[in-house]
C-alpha cells in the first residue's frame, strides 16, 4: 500500500507539473478624473495616487493610461514596488520638485522635451488616448531631451527606468502627477498594470499530489 500511495504522490506532482505555466495577469481601476488650467497655482495636481494589491510575480510587462494631455512632458507618471523600485514612466520639469515628504517623487529629472499627447475629449469619453508604458526598447523611443519633437499618438512608449526581475507579493504604489496645471488641464480615465503570475512550484503542489494518493488508497 505505501508503493501506491508513493507512485500515486509522484504521478500526481508529474501530472500537475507538466502542464502548469506563467499566466497574465492585471489590476487597475478607473479614475475618471478631470483637472483644468489654473486648478492649483502653487504647481502640480495629483491626479492619481493609489495603492494597487499584486500577487508574487515574475515581472511587470506594462503600465496603460487613459490619458488626455496637450503635453505629456507635464506629467510625472510613477510605479513603485512594495520594497522601494521605482518604474518612472514619464517625467515632469526639471525645474519643479515635490515636497521633501514623498519619498519616491522629490526629484523630476531631465526635462522630457518633446513627448507630447493629443488634447482631445474629455473623461468618461471614448477620446482619451491609450498611452502603454513598456521596458525600454519595447515601444517608441522616450528619453529625456528636447529633440523629439511632435505630436505623439496613442501607442506604447518606452519608460524611462523600467526594473525587471521577480517581485513579492505586496502594494504598489501608482502615482499620476501634474506639475504645471496652470498651464494645461488634463484627463485621466482607466489605468492597468499588466504582469506575469510564476507557475506554482512543486512544492507547492506536494500537498495536492498526497490528497490524490490518499483519495486512491481508499
Amino acid at each position: 500500500m505505501m508503493g501506491i500511495r508513493t507512485a500515486a504522490t509522484v504521478f500526481g506532482i508529474a501530472a500537475i507539473t507538466g502542464v502548469a505555466s506563467a499566466q497574465q495577469g492585471s489590476v487597475g481601476g478607473v479614475a475618471n478624473f478631470d483637472w483644468t488650467t489654473g486648478a492649483a497655482a502653487d504647481g502640480v495636481i495629483v491626479a492619481l495616487d493609489v495603492q494597487l494589491s499584486v500577487p508574487d510575480i515574475i515581472s511587470i510587462d506594462s503600465i496603460d493610461f487613459d490619458l488626455r494631455h496637450v503635453y505629456l512632458s507635464d506629467l510625472h507618471i510613477a510605479l513603485v514596488s512594495p520594497g522601494g523600485d521605482v518604474f518612472t514612466l514619464a517625467l515632469g520639469q526639471g525645474t519643479v520638485s515635490l515636497p521633501a515628504a514623498d519619498p519616491y517623487l522629490v526629484e523630476f529629472g531631465p526635462f522630457n522635451g518633446g513627448f507630447n499627447g493629443v488634447d482631445v475629449g474629455n473623461v468618461g469619453g471614448t477620446e482619451l488616448a491609450a498611452y502603454s508604458f513598456v521596458e525600454t526598447g519595447g515601444g517608441i523611443w522616450n528619453q529625456g531631451g528636447a529633440t523629439e519633437g511632435g505630436v505623439r499618438t496613442p501607442g506604447a512608449y518606452d519608460a524611462i527606468s523600467f526594473p525587471t526581475g521577480a517581485f513579492a507579493a505586496g502594494d504598489w504604489r501608482l502615482v499620476v502627477l501634474d506639475v504645471f496645471p496652470q498651464f494645461d488641464g488634463g484627463g485621466l480615465g482607466a489605468y492597468t498594470i499588466n504582469y506575469t503570475i510564476p507557475a506554482p512550484g512543486a512544492m507547492a503542489l506536494l500537498g495536492l499530489g498526497g490528497l490524490v494518493a490518499t483519495r486512491r488508497r481508499r
